[in-house]
Order: C-alpha cells, then sequence, then structure tokens
C-alpha cells in the first residue's frame, strides 16, 4: 500500500520543504494532478492575474476554507514537465516557523492532497525522467557535504558527470559482447593465440576491466571525503598533545596537567579548517609497560572505594592526596604517619578511624575520595592497576595510528630524546605524518639526529604558551588536504554504487580468466552480467526495494 501510494501519478502530494525551526522564510511544496487547483484555493493574489503564468511569483495570502488570512508571502506556479518532480509543482514562500507552516499544510492536505513520504519528490522526478540515481543520490551528498571536497564531488555527480562515465562503460560493455557473440558459431576459432581479431578483444577487455576497478577503487577515497579528514595526535606523555588540542580546537575541550597519562582515552572533535570539516582526535601518551605497583578492587565489591594513591595525587587537588600507610611513613616524613588500621581504631579514639582500602573500604570512606577515585577497569581476574588501564589507552592510540589520515607527531623538544620517542617514530613509520615539536618557547633539548627517525611530509616549531607555529601548521594542513583532494577524476561516494562496481569487476574477471577456456557464449554473458550493474547504479534498471532504500535517506520535503 505504501509503495503504490508513493508512486502514483494520480497522487496530490505536499510537505514543508525547509528544516524544521525558525527562521525568516519557510516554503510548502505541493506536487500532483490538484497542485494547481489546491493552490487557487488556498492562495489569493493580491492583485489577482488574469492567469497564472508559469514560474512567476506573486504576492498573495494563504486563508483556511473560512477566508481567514493565515499568512502572507510569495507563490509560484511550475508546469507538468518543466518542474523539478516533472509533476504541476506549487510552492508557497511564507513566514518561517513551524506552527505557522503546519496550518498552512493542514489546510492544503484538507483540500486533498496527501503528506509526502520521505524523498517522495526526489522519487517522482526519477520516476519522471527527470533525474538518475547517480544525480538523486547527489543531492543528498550535496546536502550532507562537510567540507568543499565532498561538495565539488556532489556537485559533479549532479551536473551529470558520473552518469556519462557510466553510460559509457556500459556501452563497452555490450559493444565487447556483441563482438564475442559473433563467435558463438566457431567456438573452435575463439582463441586468442589463433587469431589476432580475438587477441584484441581480450586486450579491449584488460583496459575495460581497469576503468571498471578504477572507478571502485575510488570508494575508499569518496566515502573518507564524506566523513571527512581525520587527524591524530601522537606522542609520548606530557608531550603537550591535549594543548595542542585545545589550541586548534579553539576550547578547553581535553583536561591538562602536569601529570603524566591524563589522557587515557581518544578524545575527537569536529574543527573547520579554511572550509575543511576535520576529525581532530587526541590519544593517551605513547610509554612502554610498567611492572604493576598497586592493584584495584573487583566491580564485584561496590562499596570497596580504593583511596587516591600518590600517582594521581599533585598540589592542584589536595582531595588526592596519598593517604600514609606504615610502609611509607618515616620520621624524616612526618607528613606521612599511619592512619589507624581496622585493629586498632575504635569508637573511643574517632580520629583513628581506617582508612578504606581494597579489603576494608566501608560507607565511611570520605565522599570526596570516592568521588575523585579514578575509573576502574577490570581484568577477567577481577582486578587491574591504573598502568593497565593506561596501556588500553595506548593500544587505542597505536590503533587509531594505523587508521587516521594524517599523525602530528608531537615532541617535547625541551626535554631529551628517549625511548617513548623512539615508539612515537616506530608508530609513524609508513604513515603520512607531520612533525611538531612543541614548546619551542623553550631551549632545545633533542637533536636533528634523533628527528632523523622520522620521515615527516612537513615540520614545525609550535608553542602552545604563545600560540608560535599554528598559523603555519593550519595553513600548510589545508593546502595539503586541497591539493590531495580529486580534482578531475571521477568518484564514487556510497556503498550501492560500490557494491554494483563490484559485482561489474567481478564478472569482468571471471570473464578474462576462464573466457578463452569456455568459449564466447560463456564471455559474453559475464560481460552482459557486467553491464547489467553498471546499469544499475544509474536506474537504468532497478527494483522497488533499492528505491525503497535509495530515497528513505531524504528528508520529507525532497
Amino acid at each position: 500500500m505504501y509503495l503504490e501510494q508513493q508512486t502514483s501519478p494520480h497522487d496530490t502530494i505536499a510537505a514543508i520543504a525547509t528544516a524544521i525551526g525558525e527562521g525568516g522564510i519557510g516554503i510548502l511544496r505541493i506536487s500532483g494532478p490538484k497542485a494547481r487547483d489546491i493552490a487557487q484555493i488556498v492562495f489569493q493574489c493580491t492583485i489577482p492575474p488574469a492567469t497564472w503564468e508559469p514560474h512567476r511569483m506573486y504576492l498573495g495570502q494563504c486563508r483556511d476554507t473560512s477566508g481567514a488570512i493565515l499568512d502572507e508571502g510569495l507563490g509560484v506556479w511550475m508546469p507538468k514537465g518543466r518542474s523539478y518532480t516533472g509533476d504541476d509543482v506549487i510552492e508557497f514562500q511564507m513566514h518561517g516557523g513551524r506552527l505557522n507552516l503546519l496550518q498552512i499544510l493542514r489546510v492544503i492536505l484538507d483540500l486533498g492532497a496527501r503528506p509526502a513520504q520521505p524523498g517522495e519528490f526526489t522519487r517522482r522526478a526519477f520516476l519522471n525522467g527527470r533525474l538518475d540515481l547517480t544525480r538523486a543520490e547527489a543531492i543528498i551528498d550535496l546536502i550532507a557535504a562537510k567540507n568543499e571536497q565532498a561538495l565539488h564531488v556532489a556537485r559533479r555527480h549532479l551536473q551529470g558527470d558520473l552518469k556519462q562515465h557510466l553510460d559509457q562503460l556500459a556501452e563497452r560493455s555490450l559493444t565487447l559482447a556483441v563482438r564475442v557473440e559473433s563467435w558463438i558459431d566457431f567456438p573452435e576459432e575463439f582463441d586468442p593465440s589463433l587469431d589476432a581479431s580475438v587477441r584484441l578483444i581480450f586486450d579491449e577487455m584488460d583496459a575495460f576491466t581497469q576503468d571498471v576497478r578504477k572507478l571502485a577503487d575510488s570508494y575508499a577515497q569518496g566515502k573518507q571525503l564524506q566523513q571527512g579528514w581525520s587527524l591524530l595526535l601522537l606522542g609520548r606523555p606530557n608531550a603537550g598533545k591535549s594543548s595542542l588540542f585545545n589550541r586548534l580546537h579553539g576550547d578547553d575541550r581535553a583536561i591538562v596537567t602536569p601529570l603524566p597519562g591524563t589522557t587515557r582515552d581518544l578524545l575527537e572533535a569536529q574543527i573547520a579548517l579554511g572550509g575543511l570539516q576535520i576529525r581532530l582526535i587526541d590519544s593517551a601518551g605513547l610509554r612502554q609497560r610498567y611492572t604493576p605497583n598497586h592493584a584495584l578492587p573487583s566491580p564485584h565489591t561496590p562499596s570497596l572505594q580504593p583511596t587516591a594513591s600518590a600517582h594521581d595525587a599533585s598540589p592542584h587537588n589536595p582531595s588526592l592526596q596519598p593517604t600514609a600507610s606504615a610502609h611509607n611513613a618515616s620520621p624524616h616524613n612526618p607528613s606521612l604517619q599511619p592512619t589507624a588500621s581496622a585493629h586498632n581504631a575504635s569508637s573511643h579514639t574517632p580520629s583513628l578511624q581506617p582508612t578504606a582500602s581494597a579489603h576494608n573500604a566501608s560507607s565511611h570512606t570520605p565522599s570526596a575520595l570516592r568521588d575523585t577515585a579514578p575509573p576502574i577497569a577490570h581484568s577477567e581476574e577481577g582486578t587491574c592497576t591504573h598502568e593497565d588501564i593506561e596501556q588500553i589507552g595506548v593500544e587505542r592510540a597505536l590503533r587509531a595510528a594505523q587508521q587516521a589520515q594524517l599523525i602530528l607527531a608531537v615532541l617535547d623538544r625541551s626535554r631529551p630524546f628517549g625511548e617513548e620517542d623512539r615508539q612515537v617514530a616506530q608508530a609513524c613509520s609508513g604513515r603520512p605524518t607531520v612533525l611538531l615539536l612543541n614548546k619551542c618557547d623553550l631551549p632545545p633539548a633533542i637533536s636533528e639526529q634523533d628527528m632523523a627517525l622520522f620521515s615527516p611530509l612537513a615540520r614545525f616549531s609550535v608553542s602552545c604558551q604563545n600560540g608560535e607555529g599554528l598559523d603555519s601548521l593550519r595553513q600548510w594542513l589545508h593546502h595539503h588536504m586541497e591539493e590531495t583532494a580529486p580534482a578531475h577524476e571521477l568518484i564514487i561516494t556510497n556503498e550501492r554504487q560500490h557494491r554494483a562496481l563490484q559485482t561489474a569487476l567481478h564478472a569482468l574477471l571471471q570473464a578474462r580468466e576462464k573466457g578463452a577456456s569456455l568459449g564466447p557464449e560463456f564471455l559474453a554473458e559475464d560481460l552482459r552480467t557486467a553491464r547489467k550493474a553498471l546499469v544499475e547504479i544509474t536506474g537504468e534498471l532497478s527494483s522497488e526495494a533499492i528505491l525503497d532504500a535509495i530515497f528513505s535517506r531524504f528528508c520529507i520535503g525532497k
């Protein structure tokens, strides 16, 4: 029932075509055979024309069926065959505001239109031959483009460049199939080693296969463009990654402290850089795994909250000062005198209440310690250390380094080059990298020989303290991303197109591998399979299921 309603040429559909929310202008769209009749009832021109001229804006008022004025604005009629959908289309440009537009839409629906389904206007444009599927999908990409490169690709597809290229590929496949079929009556002669004309067919098939493969392989780049660039900040602990993250983002998103290991997970934020949308990622500092020196409790004992350790304490967080144990106390360190244990605490000595540990914590544990205790991860055995947690963050950082489009390797140039910096260099090996020498406001402590372990695309000295070098970094990044954008070559941008090209490529590879031995009729069938997959991309062949999947991605009103 849904499909019959959605594709019936006798239905008149209507919807709000502009985004939800308040705005200066809101557009209502009506499409179908009753569009003009409904418009003549709802919309009254301020100066009534003798007849409505197509594609001309008229000033007037939208009224309800009782004649009450709802709003004043503009109306336009686009006749059948000369509109977006290919049907008669009426558009009203009224004042924005959802309630205002909904009241006008309700009147239109009461007069015989039905609510449009998501993407139904564009679906009608496809069914009426106004668009092919690549141009329809380009509309979604155009609306959703997050950067200028993705916008450029969407515009090319909308102009029909991709359809034209696919039509040429489909025609080449058909031509090859026809030529191969001419050999069906002479299968014994279909041998490229015996006949130059057969050899020529196979050479043309190889060239054709490479063109299909090239377009299919472009999907990785197309998907990358739609998602935006990903930049990963990678370095040793306290190299200044989080400070750089905040500087590039323009806000204090990442926590920055003098303590090493503050960042223990990947932190992402979207930033704009000269019209490009970038996914900036902060990561845990890379360092060697320690020998665990303290265990954390199991999640099965939620009331057993640990006290803060010396590792977490800082002068900036007095609530996380370590509670002294008997092991740490000494006459030379009077501040580390042991607190009373459970064995010697009593109601008569209230100051000697036990400090909560993994074994004796209770609800009397100070709330400051419970609230500020670091998050706890748990191994299969039920316990793990803070270092285990940090190691998980390191592993995630290393995985992210293999996936990021560009690594920003951060070195603290004021500290000697160490083993942890070598780990960073190793993680960057074979990956596109920009080397950032942070803290350039301080005297340098690393050498050119140290930096030779990296093979960066560029190198910058920067300072998060005074911002030195950051503008140069931003300019280089913008130039690099624009340079690597596809300038003239066509690329595909969605999974449906990619799957169809993969089907075509598989058929062509099979034809090339087995065609000569199986005979021309099998080779011709593989070529026709390849052509069928290619024309499915443009919609020359399509099913209701495919159309439903494509147009359901659209918003209502488009």
